[in-house]
C-alpha cells in the first residue's frame, strides 16, 4: 500500500513539474533592446522589441524610489503590432542608478502580480556616482555614425568595445542604417516602403553585439541621408514623411518643434542635481537643393 502511494505521488509530482515547465515552453524573446532614453528632464522610456506579441509588464527602481515587494509590474504600451515593439514612458527622478525588470503574462489584463513572469533584469547606471555640488565630475559621451555593412547578420565586434567604456551617453548622429541610394529602387506604396524602413532597421537594431551597449547607457539618435532615404534627399523627398515615423518609431526620444518635425531634434538628461543638455541638429527634412555655383545649401 506504502509503495502504490509513493508511486502514485511520485507520478503526480512528475505531471506538475512538466506542466509548469510546459506553461513557459511559448515564452517570448526580447530580441531587441531594452533601450532607454530621456524625452525630458523627468521622463523615461523603456523600448523594446520581442519575438512575438504578448502581454509585457515593465518594473522601474531608482535610487531615489523604495523598492515594492512583490513588484508592481506596469503594462507596456504596444506601439507597432507587426514590428513587436513595446514602449513604457515614466515620470521620475533621476538617481544615481537603475533597475529595470521586463516580466510578462500570457493573460491580456493582469490582476494578479502572481502572473507576470520575469524575463530579464537590467542593472543601469547612466552617470556613475554623481559628484558633490561644485565639484567636477567625469562623464563619458560616446558617438557614432555610417553602421553599414556589405553582408547582412555578420558580427560587428565595435559595439562590443563602445559598451566596454562604459559611457553614460551613446549618440546615435546619423546614417544608423542604410537604405537604397537610388530613388527608382523604392516601391510604389506607402506601406510597403514603410516595410523597407522597418526591415533596415529591425536587421540593424537586432545585431547581438549591440545589445549590451542598448541596455546599459542612455541612447539618443539624429538621421543623415542613408537613414532618411536615397543618397543626398532632401525636403524634396517623397518619402520623408515615412522616414520620420519609423526615426520615431525606433528612437523615441525627442524630434524637434511641433512646426518643425525632424528638425532639431534635442536630447535633454538630468543627471542629479543639474542638468546636462545635449543638441543635435539634423535639417535635412528642410533642406533644399544644393546651389550648383556656390557648392552651399538652401534651406
Amino acid at each position: 500500500m506504502r509503495t502504490r502511494l509513493l508511486r502514485n505521488w511520485i507520478v503526480a509530482g512528475c505531471i506538475f513539474v512538466g506542466s509548469q515547465k510546459g506553461a513557459y515552453a511559448n515564452e517570448p524573446k526580447i530580441i531587441a533592446g531594452p533601450m532607454l532614453t530621456m524625452v525630458s528632464p523627468d521622463e523615461l522610456v523603456v523600448w523594446f522589441q520581442a519575438d512575438r506579441l504578448a502581454t509585457f509588464g515593465v518594473y522601474v527602481i531608482g535610487t531615489h524610489g523604495d523598492c515594492v515587494h512583490p513588484r508592481k509590474y506596469v503594462k507596456a504600451e504596444l506601439v507597432s503590432e507587426k514590428q513587436r515593439i513595446f514602449l513604457l514612458r515614466r515620470k521620475i527622478k533621476l538617481p544615481s542608478y537603475w533597475q529595470v525588470f521586463i516580466a510578462w503574462s500570457d493573460q491580456e489584463e493582469v490582476t494578479d502580480h502572481w502572473d507576470w513572469k520575469t524575463l530579464l533584469e537590467m542593472n543601469f547606471r547612466p552617470s556613475g556616482w554623481p559628484p558633490p555640488l561644485g565639484k567636477p565630475g567625469k562623464y563619458v559621451f560616446a558617438f557614432g555614425s555610417c553602421s553599414h555593412q556589405e553582408k547582412f547578420c555578420e558580427a560587428q565586434p565595435v559595439w562590443t568595445a563602445v559598451a566596454a567604456e562604459k559611457p553614460d551617453c551613446f549618440l546615435f548622429i546619423g546614417d544608423n542604417m542604410y537604405l537604397p541610394s537610388d530613388p527608382a529602387d523604392y516601391p510604389k506604396t506607402r506601406e510597403a516602403v514603410r516595410d523597407l524602413f522597418c526591415d533596415a532597421y529591425d536587421r540593424e537594431r537586432c545585431v547581438a553585439e549591440k545589445q549590451a551597449l542598448l541596455r546599459s547607457t542612455l541612447s539618443f539618435a539624429i538621421w543623415d541621408d542613408h537613414d532618411y532615404g536615397p543618397n543626398n534627399a532632401d525636403r524634396r523627398w517623397k518619402w520623408k514623411d515615412v522616414a520620420l515615423e519609423a526615426l520615431e518609431l525606433y528612437y523615441p526620444n525627442n524630434y524637434g518643434l511641433p512646426d518643425a518635425r525632424g528638425c532639431f531634434p534635442t536630447a535633454i538628461s538630468t543627471y542629479s542635481c543639474w542638468m546636462t543638455a545635449r543638441f543635435a541638429i539634423r535639417t535635412r527634412i528642410r533642406r533644399e537643393r544644393r546651389c550648383s555655383a556656390t557648392g552651399n545649401w538652401h534651406g
